[in-house]
């Protein structure tokens, strides 16, 4: 799940740009998709 999270910002950086309007070089942008990126990680291992 990491991975796969990650390499999509890797490999689809046009595709994200183009929607959000955003490049992670935005410290603004990056910080939102560290953000998001952690909440997916935690909310994907948490004991329900």
């Amino acid at each position: 799940m990491l991975w796969a999270t990650t390499q999509h910002y890797a490999d689809f950086a046009s595709q994200v740009e183009a929607i959000t309007g955003n490049q992670l070089s935005n410290p603004v942008f990056f910080e939102e998709t560290v953000e998001n990126v952690q909440r997916i990680i935690i909310e994907g291992i948490r004991v329900r």
